[in-house]
């Protein structure tokens, strides 16, 4: 992302109360209700092909093996060297694979919620208790940029 990219996005953050005046600290709250009731309506589920990929959604940590999920529905992040195999389900956008590759914890978050954006009811439960227990015992994190 641009610097502008990242500029716009934090001040629209600021403007909808996800995050602080001054723009370093999220309104934990604010965004886990985002997250759980609004997600799905900003980045609604685009399902594709089957094919290889990147675990996401219920086929990741933490949900991984928690809920009987029938066989060749994994859901997948494309990408052709992944090692397994499932449905395509694309990212809210196209650089969060690769963030997630380099941070596991956001990998988890991020596969979340995949399960609240694209999962059925056990699954939305499930990903939204894991993720507010996740976000609201989090100590307070600081938003990291050069904004």
């Amino acid at each position: 992302m641009s610097q502008a990219e990242i500029a716009n996005s934090l001040e629209r953050l600021r403007r909808a109360s996800l995050i602080d005046d001054s723009k370093r600290r999220v309104q934990r709250l604010a965004a886990t209700e985002f997250i759980v009731h609004g997600i799905k309506y900003f980045y609604p589920p685009e399902l594709g092909a089957y094919s290889r990929g990147m675990p996401t959604g219920h086929s990741a940590k933490p949900l991984k093996g928690k809920l009987v999920i029938e066989e060749n529905l994994e859901w997948v992040w494309p990408d052709a060297e992944g090692k397994d195999r499932g449905l395509i389900l694309h990212p809210i956008y196209e650089s969060v694979p690769f963030a997630a590759q380099q941070d596991p914890e956001l990998y988890e978050l991020m596969a979340l919620i995949d399960s609240i954006r694209a999962g059925g009811p056990r699954e939305k439960k499930m990903a939204e208790e894991h993720l507010r227990k996740r976000l609201m015992s989090s100590r307070d994190r600081k938003i990291a940029h050069e904004a």
